[in-house]
C-alpha cells in the first residue's frame, strides 16, 4: 500500500513541472514582445549596446517558445491566456528560425509604428504626420523605453 502512495506521489510530482514549463513557455512569447520592442526603441535612441541586448534576450526567448510550440508543450489555455495573438498568428514556417524571423518582423514593426506612426492614444496618424524628425523620435522612443521598465528586463 506505501509503495503505491510513494508511486503516486512521485507521479504527481512528476507532473508538476512539466505544466509549470509550458506556462513558462508560453510566457516567453511575452518576454520575447517585450525584448524586442525594446530593442528597436532603444536603437532609436541611439543605444546600440541596450538594443543588441534587448535583441538577443528577445531572440532566446523566441526560439524557446517556438520550439516548446512546435512540439506541442504549449496547453490550449496558455496559448488562449498568454500568447500575443500576433504572435500566434505567425507559427507557420518550415523552421524555428524562419518563424522567429516572422515574428521579429511583426515586432518590430509595430514598435516603430508605436513612436512614427501612432499618436499617444494608439491611434494611427495620416501619412503627413508621421513623425520624421529622428530627434523627437528618439525622445518619443526614450517615453516608451521608460514607460515599458524595458530596464528591468
Amino acid at each position: 500500500m506505501r509503495v503505491a502512495k510513494l508511486a503516486v506521489l512521485i507521479f504527481l510530482a512528476a507532473s508538476i513541472p512539466s505544466a509549470a514549463t509550458a506556462q513558462s513557455a508560453a510566457r516567453e512569447s511575452e518576454r520575447m514582445m517585450a525584448h524586442w520592442r525594446c530593442s528597436v526603441w532603444a536603437s532609436m535612441t541611439n543605444d546600440p549596446a541596450g538594443s543588441q541586448d534587448h535583441f538577443e534576450r528577445g531572440l532566446e526567448s523566441a526560439r524557446t517558445f517556438v520550439e516548446a510550440a512546435r512540439a506541442g508543450q504549449i496547453s490550449e489555455s496558455d496559448w488562449n491566456e498568454t500568447v500575443p495573438v500576433g504572435v500566434a498568428l505567425t507559427m507557420s514556417g518550415p523552421t524555428t528560425d524562419f518563424i522567429v524571423g516572422r515574428m521579429f518582423g511583426l515586432i518590430s514593426d509595430d514598435a516603430y509604428d508605436r513612436v512614427a506612426k501612432r499618436d499617444a492614444n494608439g491611434q494611427l496618424l495620416a501619412p503627413e504626420e508621421y513623425i520624421l524628425d529622428q530627434a523627437l523620435q528618439s525622445v518619443l522612443a526614450r517615453n516608451l523605453l521608460e514607460e515599458s521598465n524595458c530596464s528591468v528586463l
